[in-house]
This record gives structure tokens, sequence and C-alpha cells, in this order.
């Protein structure tokens, strides 16, 4: 069996009835994190699986299992599954232009029947499949939740998008300020809050994902402030 225990798992306990439960898919991993109608983590973990050496067909199965592993967590949590709407536009074409490997492992992946078959095992018991614009989950994820938390960029991402189907807005943190511009950490209106993301999303390109978990200062300029991380990394 290709598709493992949910065994990598910590629960922060919490509120008894939580509001939603984020999901995020990938090509050998789904996540999953447990939040309160607040958006406060309450657990996160992980399923694995191995698409390696495996046929189409077999490819196919091993997700599934994945899948309905996952099916089984949200449907003892008695609460709606919150993932990423893989049909949007921009979705699509982020998975056309990204490099030929990976782009082998998306296609064996087959990430929309993967979101069918948890839609399928969550309609049977009653509990909806809600799809949200994963735009900047990820980059959120990681200057949000990752050090905060102590979380894997893909658990923390799957929070980001159980927190947007709550409707919450996330600022970008205080130290972003020299990347997104003067005062973008206190933005009230949601474009300049989602320009303010896209900003940091840019201006932090060549950060490597285990960067975030440093303590990162308030700096005065861009550069100063990755001088600073590549000191300390």
């Amino acid at each position: 069996d290709t598709a493992s225990a949910d065994n990598e798992d910590a629960d922060y306990g919490g509120k008894t009835a939580p509001e939603d439960f984020g999901a995020e898919l990938a090509s050998s991993i789904t996540t999953r994190t447990d939040l309160d109608g607040d958006g406060n983590i309450l657990s996160h973990g992980v399923v694995r699986f191995s698409l390696a050496g495996l046929s189409s067909t077999q490819a196919d199965d091993a997700a599934g299992r994945a899948c309905r592993k996952m099916a089984a967590i949200v449907l003892a949590k008695k609460k709606p599954c919150v993932c990423e709407d893989l049909d949007l536009p921009s979705m699509k074409h982020k998975m056309k232009y990204q490099n030929r490997a990976r782009n082998r492992k998306i296609s064996q992946f087959a990430a929309g029947k993967l979101l069918t078959v948890l839609e399928s095992q969550l309609r049977r018991a009653g509990t909806a499949l809600i799809r949200v614009n994963p735009s900047y989950t990820s980059v959120q994820g990681k200057a949000l939740l990752m050090r905060k938390a102590g979380m894997a960029v893909h658990e923390a991402a799957a929070a980001m998008i159980g927190r947007r189907a709550l409707g919450i807005m996330e600022n970008v943190p205080r130290w972003a300020e020299p990347v997104c511009g003067k005062g973008s950490h206190l933005a009230l209106h949601p474009k300049s809050i989602r320009d303010s993301w896209k900003k940091l999303a840019g201006g932090m390109a060549g950060i490597r994902t285990h960067e975030y978990y440093l303590d990162l200062p308030v700096c005065r300029t861009k550069t100063e402030l990755k001088d600073w991380i590549r000191e300390h990394d």
C-alpha cells in the first residue's frame, strides 16, 4: 500500500466544535489543518504516498487511497473540507508552465481526479467540499505560520486555505514592510492586502523555504533584510 497512515500529527487542543478543515494536495503528500470558527489551528497532519515507478493506473489508485484516508479524517471531525480550486484559469496556467519533471508528476497525480474522489466520499456522508482560490496561500503560510506554529510549508498553506474560506483576511507581517511598502502590515482594503502579498511573493524570490523558520527582524530595506537572512541561515 503506497498510501501511508496519517502518522505525522500535532494537536493543539482548543474548541470542541471547529468550523472547517483546510487541505492542500501535492504530488506526494496531502496535508490537512483543523481549524476552529476563528481560524485558530486545532491540529495538523499529513497523508503521504509515493508515485515513484508506478503506472498511471497504479498512481491513480495510490492517490485515491490517500484521498480516502483524508476523507475518513475529515468525516471523523464532522465538518466541511476546504481545498484549493484547481479549475481556476490561473491554476491551470501555473501547472502548464512549471518544469517538465513537475508537469509529469502533476499529470500522473491527476489532481482533478483526486478532488473528485474526495468530494464523492464527503458527499456520500453529507459533508461539503468547499473550493477556494489558493492565490498566495503558500507565501502566507510561510510568512505567518511556519515559525509561529512550527508547521511544514504545505500544512501552513492548508491552514491558510481553510482560513480563507472563513473570510479571514491576512495582512503581511511587520518584517515585510521593506518589501511591500510602509504601513503594508496595517492595510485594510482587500486589494491593498492582495497587492502586498503579491509584492512579498515576488520580492522574497530566492529565499529558501526553511529560512522562514528564522525570527525575521524589521529592517529598513529589502537588501538589509535579505542580507540578514543570508547571515543567519
